[in-house]
């Protein structure tokens, strides 16, 4: 955590007229977002969303993905619907680049709707095996924890099966 408020203090300070408002104001309410302060974080993601709407830049690549972050915000409050309504628009703005890289953070974001909230298992499943497709090669960041998220939902279905027979 110390390291997202130094990052968050380092942004603050910097004032760098080459830098985008819209990364900035992303960049700060993913810091927020880390530090569970999601009030915080959805007025920063609103800022940036404001900034592209305001100066007609859609097609900046910040603005698909911003729905996403914007989703997640609202899964961790709790508000699924809107958290989903979210990723499906991430998901129709990027239609026409279906595989993406991109997208694995959108297609893991479902799948723990469908893992914590739906408990629909195989569902969540074929969302993370779906993230785990887009991810460039083995030594991607989010290859282990895609990874792992399917190891462990398998295991925790297992558990599940043999608990019901």
């Amino acid at each position: 955590m110390n390291y997202c408020i130094k990052s968050r203090n380092i942004i603050y300070s910097c004032n760098d007229e080459s830098i985008s408002p819209i990364n900035t104001y992303i960049s700060l309410g993913l810091v927020e977002c880390k530090l569970k302060n999601y009030s915080n974080a959805l007025n920063y993601f609103g800022q940036a969303w404001e900034f592209i709407y305001n100066t007609h830049i859609q097609y900046h690549p910040a603005h698909k993905i911003l729905y996403n972050h914007i989703g997640y915000v609202y899964f961790k409050l709790g508000h699924i619907h809107i958290a989903m309504k979210n990723y499906l628009k991430t998901l129709s703005m990027y239609r026409i680049y279906p595989k993406h890289p991109d997208l694995a953070q959108v297609y893991k974001n479902i799948g723990l709707i469908f893992e914590q909230d739906v408990h629909n298992y195989p569902i969540a499943l074929s969302f993370y095996k779906r993230a785990l497709e887009l991810i460039p090669n083995n030594k991607h960041p989010h290859y282990i924890l895609y990874k792992n998220m399917i190891k462990t939902l398998q295991l925790k279905m297992r558990l599940y099966s043999s608990c019901v027979l």
